[in-house]
């Protein structure tokens, strides 16, 4: 069955606004208006290739499972068997 990675993506969004929402009204007594677009959710995952080719016309490649601006990370084998092999 096919994933859609936008779909929760825009669920965890409009959760952490919500939340932000409810301490807002408990800290002040006032509500807040809670948007949640899928489209601003699929963008915040989906900008940096935007914004790195509109500034320096380069396309990012892929970097496996590693990235420049975090550690750990990689993939280490275990003794048991889940859903990725």
């Amino acid at each position: 069955e096919p994933y859609s990675v936008g779909d929760p993506n825009a669920g965890v969004h409009a959760f952490n606004a919500t939340l932000l929402a409810l301490e807002h009204r408990r800290r002040t007594g006032e509500g807040s208006m809670v948007e949640a677009a899928m489209v601003d959710a699929a963008l915040s995952v989906a900008a940096e290739q935007v914004i790195e080719y509109s500034a320096y016309g380069a396309l990012l490649q892929r970097d496996g499972n590693r990235g420049p601006t975090a550690a750990p990370q990689n993939l280490y084998l275990s003794t048991e068997i889940d859903e990725f092999g």
